[in-house]
């Protein structure tokens, strides 16, 4: 039963405030953990709590391996027709990508695949990002401090890389994913490695399990864009030639404290992917941070170590 999986992960991360979303049905079937989701629950963005099911429910089959459960792999059914529009479509591109890179561990069933067409757009900064002032979220203030930062696990840090994508041409009728917002939050470009760095950022407890859906994400679309024969940027600009040029691409989860399901006792369900991405030379990575002052950060060892 679903209740003795979610127990044995509770007891062993020590959390018993861990609960599934009431979105999906959730069931065990043999070696198989099932989460049903209602087609409408794609629609949404994927850090809320119907499109990360898929994530919470790998977690726990993660988890619970960890804790010394027998393996369960995660099944997927979207139940009912799924709305059109750009968030629908992302999150479609993600549970194909999911499922393409764990595809002995993850099914989904119901839904179309969702790849990039020929002839997408991604947009471009519209302008430099300011790397001072106050104004704005404690998220912005903390951007625009790391920005500054001389020492970070990252290397120097520049604010936001855009992430959506458009259909031929960059417009409001024309967005095939959301674009206002969608961005990696921080990022760099090392020229020795050519390794570039995506950076997902998280300030007070704002770590949800939709963090893992939303780095995912963003690092698979832009691998793929930038592989894609027929794609471009609507304008030229450094992040496009760095996304070119890389050789490999680390996407951190950056934050102060992260969701156990997430993070925790120096493991996460992010080993997984790291195990089948290697060798496309994608690697998600974790680093946590702590306030030192009113302009100082210190960061935590990163994971993997």
């Amino acid at each position: 039963m679903i209740d003795v999986v979610l127990k044995t992960v509770r007891r062993h991360l020590s959390r018993q405030s861990i609960r599934l979303p009431s979105a999906a049905e959730w069931t065990l079937r043999g070696d198989e953990l099932h989460a049903r989701l209602p087609g409408t629950a794609v629609g949404k963005n994927i850090q809320t709590l119907g499109p990360s099911v898929p994530w919470y429910a790998l977690a726990l089959c993660y988890w619970f391996e960890v804790a010394g459960g027998e393996r369960l792999n995660t099944v997927i059914e979207i139940d009912g027709p799924v709305p059109d529009g750009p968030h629908a479509r992302r999150a479609r591109f993600m549970l194909t990508e999911l499922s393409s890179a764990l595809g002995d561990r993850v099914r989904v069933e119901g839904i179309a695949p969702w790849r990039i067409p020929d002839g997408a757009v991604m947009n471009a900064p519209l302008g430099p990002r300011a790397a001072s002032g106050d104004a704005g979220t404690a998220e912005h203030q903390m951007e625009v401090l790391l920005t500054g930062h001389a020492n970070t696990p990252m290397g120097p840090l520049q604010r936001q890389f855009p992430l959506g994508l458009f259909d031929g041409v960059k417009s409001r009728d024309t967005r095939l994913f959301p674009g206002n917002g969608a961005q990696a939050d921080l990022w760099s470009f090392d020229e020795a490695s050519r390794t570039l760095h995506l950076v997902e950022l998280k300030v007070q407890g704002n770590a949800t399990v939709g963090i893992l859906p939303e780095a995912f994400t963003y690092a698979q679309l832009l691998r793929r864009f930038a592989e894609h024969p027929t794609a471009a940027w609507s304008e030229e600009w450094d992040g496009a030639r760095a996304a070119r040029n890389a050789e490999r691409t680390v996407m951190w989860l950056l934050a102060e404290e992260l969701h156990p399901l997430v993070f925790a006792l120096e493991r996460s369900p992010l080993t997984w992917l790291n195990e089948r991405l290697a060798d496309d030379g994608l690697e998600f990575r974790v680093a946590r941070f702590e306030r030192a002052g009113p302009d100082a950060v210190r960061f935590t060892d990163p994971w993997p170590g």
